[in-house]
């Protein structure tokens, strides 16, 4: 009986940068909390944002000239399998999310300390890196419901970051609700349009949605989908007139929070939105036009 022999290619750390990109800030945010002493959560916090920065620059040199890096969890290639995909543009998306992250975090140390009581500071720094775990993820995947997933724990933690505002003003905590409330029924149409994709597609890899999706663009699921997915990108992009949870949430947040926030959470937002605009429905849209000449 023939036996059949399976290469393997070794991989070096380099080729590990994107799935790192996420692992980092995601593990140090339980270690912070198991560790659980306040001298230690601001250094693993600063240590994480910053090694992730660098992470960062490194995919950002390697895709700088228009090269494409796609690492494929587990080994299982796409569509069945989940890809983490970097490109220039989301590339540069990484870097102003870790970038910032990490000059916010000394100006933060002092700040926290007078906005908040000892006790819930540890448990500021993990939601801090929860909450940048989920903009990198949302950022890196190439899976759909994946953007989903990684929206959901970014927004979950950021839900807790403003709240924390309420120790100097208690309208943080109204204006945390607030954006709960929104914030839920925006990735409940977000989720739901995805629902409808799959539903005319049968996959949720972004690029095999934008093959599948040429031949489907009179399709009534898909046209609901793309509506369902523009008003539940456009609550969390805070589009007019869709923005109402938004000023105060940056109005009684805590500082750094604030800072953070206002910098990359909608920015990231519109990245994703601009994604499945032109990565996923443009090229249905672009073959009804070429039908039509």
């Amino acid at each position: 009986m023939a036996t059949q022999t399976v290469h393997h290619t070794a991989m070096t750390l380099s080729d590990h940068l994107p799935i790192l990109q996420i692992l980092i800030p995601f593990i140090a945010a339980p270690l912070i909390v198991f560790i659980g002493q306040r001298k230690l959560a601001w250094p693993i916090a600063f240590i994480a944002s910053a090694t992730s920065f660098v992470i960062a620059c490194l995919l950002l040199s390697k895709v700088i000239g228009g090269g494409i890096i796609s690492y494929q969890i587990g080994g299982w290639a796409p569509p069945l399998g989940i890809e983490y995909r970097v490109d220039a543009a989301n590339a540069f998306v990484l870097f102003l999310v870790t970038g910032i992250a990490t000059l916010v975090l000394p100006y933060a140390r002092q700040s926290v300390g007078s906005e908040m009581p000892h006790k819930t500071q540890t448990l500021f720094y993990a939601l801090f890196l929860l909450c940048m775990t989920g903009l990198l993820g949302v950022t890196i995947t190439a899976d759909a419901f994946n953007v989903f997933v990684f929206l959901e724990i970014s927004s979950l933690s950021t839900y807790v970051l403003i709240a924390q505002g309420s120790y100097r003003d208690r309208r943080a905590l109204t204006a945390a609700f607030n954006y709960l409330i929104m914030g839920t029924i925006g990735a409940t149409f977000f989720v739901i349009g995805l629902g409808f994709l799959y539903m005319a597609t049968g996959t949720l890899n972004m690029a095999d949605l934008a093959d599948k999706l040429t031949g489907q663009y009179e399709s009534r699921t898909v046209q609901a989908g793309f509506a369902f997915i523009l008003v539940g990108m456009g609550l969390k992009v805070a589009i007019f007139p869709l923005h109402f949870w938004l000023p105060n949430a940056y109005t009684y947040a805590p500082s750094a929070v604030t800072t953070f926030l206002a910098a990359t959470a909608t920015k990231v937002a519109i990245y994703v939105l601009l994604r499945f605009v032109f990565s996923v429905f443009q090229p249905a849209f672009l073959a009804r036009k070429s039908k039509f000449k």
